[in-house]
């Protein structure tokens, strides 16, 4: 499983990268969570706001 979150690098993205990191290894999962900072790609995905 992939996990992707979505954001520009605030303090809340950061925060809810922590979150699922936290649930993985809570969960011990072999989810694998990428972070996508690039906003060309965030909007190709049809995101308009994180």
């Amino acid at each position: 499983m992939k996990i992707e979150i979505f954001g520009s690098g605030c303090p809340r993205c950061k925060q809810t990268e922590k979150i699922m990191k936290m649930a993985v290894e809570e969960l011990d999962s072999d989810a694998i969570i990428e972070k996508v900072t690039d906003m060309m790609a965030i909007m190709e995905k049809g995101i308009v706001s994180t």
